[in-house]
């Protein structure tokens, strides 16, 4: 059995974390590598992973960001973007303004959790797909750099996935708190959806097709909304 530690000086968030030496040395899959982090951390992270006779330790320097950097950094990567026609710059511009709204603070608890009124949060993910869209017609036009607008795509739907699995996570961690034995079951099956929204959506990230997997995502995260006003007895 291999036991893997991973060690820094405060709390873990969101992240793919790939060291090298410590996966050649136990031949890990990249999945037991993956580790959920909460908070915002710039720093060095330390992996050891042990099967009891051997041990192998790595380190990496890990700059971890929130969802709404993912939706700030897109907008830097699309502002200096300018079309050879006016439908691409019209659609550059719509897309930056759908960006901008969904960052509105009556939207946010903090740089991570959306507002929990059902309403609320759910407009970002809207605001999202909307925003991919026009990204994908500008694909279309061929009069700017695809390269560029895929990455726009591409950190738009990681800040989904992010809001989505933090949502998750939190969640399950306040079921696990609750005593009433039918409230728990009750808010478990939310949890069981959620969980399966966020799979589905991963395996339409997989085939490129990023605006089902935001829908999915958004699914993801109304359900653990549902779970966890259950949990705190709101409802």
């Amino acid at each position: 059995m291999l036991e893997i530690k991973v060690r820094n000086d405060t709390h873990l968030i969101l992240t793919h974390l790939n060291f090298a030496r410590c996966l050649l040395c136990f031949q890990l899959n990249e999945p037991t590598t993956r580790h959920i982090y909460q908070n915002l951390y710039n720093g060095e992270v330390v992996l050891e992973v042990s099967d009891g006779t051997l041990t192998a330790v790595d380190k990496a320097q890990v700059s971890v960001k929130s969802a709404k950097d993912l939706k700030k950094e897109t907008i830097a990567v699309l502002e200096p973007l300018e079309g050879d026609e006016k439908l691409s710059q019209r659609l550059i511009e719509s897309v930056i303004k759908s960006i901008k709204r969904s960052l509105r603070e009556k939207f946010w608890q903090d740089n991570s959790r959306l507002n929990p009124k059902i309403m609320r949060g759910a407009t970002v993910f809207n605001l999202e797909k909307a925003a991919i869209l026009k990204l994908k017609a500008a694909q279309k036009t061929g009069n700017i750099i695809e390269t560029e607008l895929q990455i726009a795509i591409d950190k738009l739907t990681k800040a989904d996935e992010l809001l989505a699995e933090i949502a998750l996570q939190e969640t399950r961690e306040s079921v696990n708190g609750v005593e009433n034995s039918f409230k728990k079951k009750i808010a478990q099956k939310f949890l069981k959806k959620a969980e399966k929204e966020i799979r589905k959506a991963k395996k339409f990230l997989d085939n490129g097709k990023e605006t089902p997997a935001v829908s999915h995502f958004k699914k993801s995260w109304i359900f653990s909304m549902l779970a966890e006003k259950l949990a705190c007895q709101v409802i």
